[in-house]
């Protein structure tokens, strides 16, 4: 048996079955890439093999359409106090149920002790690395994604070991790191911080600051949905 072929294929029927609902960004990693340099507090859980796959799962702007469409369907969802992680939650649920071999799913939104840090996950298993402006930058989309789970598989992860990326930021001249400084500032100045969806868009200028994956800048009224929390005028 080919286990690295089997492995492969276990990640691409993730992707499969995932890609319907806009979470179009899929990438395979060996548990031990991560496992192996992790505290103990933040491996992966299950106690998993270091061989085992993992994938990483996340969205570039393909997944707005598909998550309005579910709220026009369903109006309610509008009033759950997170109805955009609830959603991923039942896609998850629901798209992954005849894929074999998922053993867990751990989603960026989950409190501690099962939270990771995704960030630091996504640029030690080769995904992106982590730019001036404290965003991923991925060589293609830039930062224009978010990324939503881990899917635990019981198959073989890639071989050999993790891909070091550091492009696109490795050849950069970081305009990002002004623009974070001052959204950092503006953030400081806030005697309330409740308040910070009102001057979200000095973070949004810290996205627009990357030259790279303008081409996949969110929509308007996705940026506002995040930064601002404000659902479009239907």
């Amino acid at each position: 048996m080919d286990r690295g072929r089997d492995g492969r294929a276990a990640s691409d029927a993730v992707g499969a079955a995932l890609a319907p609902f806009g979470l179009d960004l899929v990438h395979p990693f060996r548990a031990g890439w991560w496992d192996d340099a992790a505290s103990a507090g933040e491996r992966l859980p299950g106690g998993r093999r270091s061989s085992s796959l993992g994938v990483l799962v996340g969205n570039t702007r393909a997944l707005w359409p598909v998550f309005l469409d579910a709220v026009r369907g369903e109006p309610a969802r509008r009033n759950a106090v997170d109805p955009l992680d609830r959603w991923i939650e039942e896609v998850f649920a629901r798209a992954l149920a005849a894929v074999p071999g998922v053993a867990d799913v751990v989603f960026a939104h989950e409190p501690p002790p099962r939270r990771l840090p995704m960030q630091r996950l996504a640029s030690m298993v080769g995904l992106a690395p982590l730019s001036p402006g404290q965003l991923l930058a991925h060589r293609e989309l830039g930062p224009w994604f978010a990324l939503r789970a881990v899917v635990l598989v019981d198959a073989p992860g890639p071989e050999g070991e993790a891909p070091r990326v550091t492009e696109p930021c490795g050849s950069c001249d970081a305009p990002c790191r002004a623009a974070f400084e001052q959204a950092c500032a503006v953030t400081d100045a806030l005697e309330d911080h409740a308040r910070l969806p009102e001057r979200w868009e000095p973070w949004l200028g810290v996205r627009d600051a990357c030259p790279v994956g303008r081409a996949h800048r969110y929509c308007l009224p996705q940026i506002e949905f995040h930064y601002a929390r404000r659902w479009p005028e239907e």
